[in-house]
């Protein structure tokens, strides 16, 4: 299984993969939430260190999801047993 973890953490972020099912771009993503492109394309990619409970949010209603379905925590054993 493929990781992406966020910089510097065990957390698992699946916000691409959520995106991608649901065939939505950093742009139109941005736009259906009215959170900054920056802010998007950064939690997007993982390099963004932290965020608004209210960003977070807004992405969740867009994308009809969790905030445990975009970020999950993954233990060095569960990873391990990945290879």
């Amino acid at each position: 299984m493929i990781r992406n973890f966020i910089d510097g953490t065990r957390i698992d972020n699946r916000l691409p993969v959520l995106m991608v099912e649901r065939k939505i771009s950093i742009r139109e993503l941005s736009e259906l939430t009215d959170v900054t492109y920056t802010m998007i394309r950064d939690l997007y990619h993982g390099s963004r260190q932290s965020a608004k409970w209210e960003t977070i949010d807004r992405i969740c209603k867009v994308l009809g999801v969790g905030i445990g379905d975009i970020f999950i925590y993954v233990p060095e054993e569960e990873e391990a047993g990945d290879v």
